[in-house]
């Protein structure tokens, strides 16, 4: 699937060129055109899901950023609600989030609280090392999602998608980090700074990585 572009991702995209390393040219050979930031190698989307289905500059909380999503290299369970590896990159290629949707973490069991995190911090010592300092543990439990599937027949499925959530406060900001763990030991979902707005008890920074949010802000998207 060819990437989807806007003329504000082409506006955006010569002033972050320097920030493209040459390392990552073996990922973006098989694309039409480069991404506008460093994509470390550890980001690297999961075997089955290397096809850049769309790059767009957005903003989460006034700051620039863009959202990369690829889905399926056979083109299967595409779209909003399907199969999806999401990520939210800030211009200088730092990791602001990532999420992995696939069926086939739907099943297997999960974590231990201790195992996840266990797991969550060392993915934090890789992906974000800077978050450790001020790492309050605020709970861990479980976390479902959905997500869908058309069968050879036409048929919609619809899947829980469950992980072990640790959920985190950053005592240096305030703001909130979360790392979900699934079956086999998987992150599967990755979000970082997020501001809670507590007079309105609701989040305040935007939701790029959650689809049902992408669905009622298409305009944004």
């Amino acid at each position: 699937m060819k990437p989807n572009t806007t003329a504000a991702n082409d506006h955006l995209a010569a002033p972050l060129a320097d920030h493209l390393a040459a390392p990552v040219a073996d990922l973006l050979a098989e694309q039409s055109q480069p991404l506008p930031v460093r994509l470390d190698a550890r980001l690297r989307p999961p075997a089955g899901f290397e096809t850049l289905a769309s790059v767009n500059p957005v903003t989460l909380d006034g700051a620039p950023a863009w959202h990369l999503r690829y889905e399926r290299n056979d083109g299967q369970n595409g779209g909003l609600g399907g199969e999806h590896y999401s990520m939210v990159l800030a211009p200088s290629g730092q990791l602001l989030g990532k999420t992995w949707f696939s069926a086939a973490q739907c099943h297997g069991a999960l974590p231990s609280v201790a195992q996840a995190q266990r797991i969550a911090h060392a993915y934090l010592e890789q992906q974000a090392p800077d978050l450790l300092p001020g790492m309050a543990l605020q709970w861990v439990q479980p976390h479902d999602e959905t997500l869908h599937t058309t069968a050879a027949d036409g048929r919609v499925r619809t899947h829980t998608l469950t992980g072990m959530k640790v959920k985190c406060r950053n005592e240096r900001d305030g703001r909130y980090f979360w790392i979900i763990v699934g079956p086999n030991g998987v992150v599967l979902t990755f979000e970082r700074d997020i501001v809670w707005d507590f007079t309105r008890s609701l989040r305040q920074t935007e939701k790029w990585l959650h689809d049902s949010w992408l669905m009622g802000h298409a305009a944004l998207a």
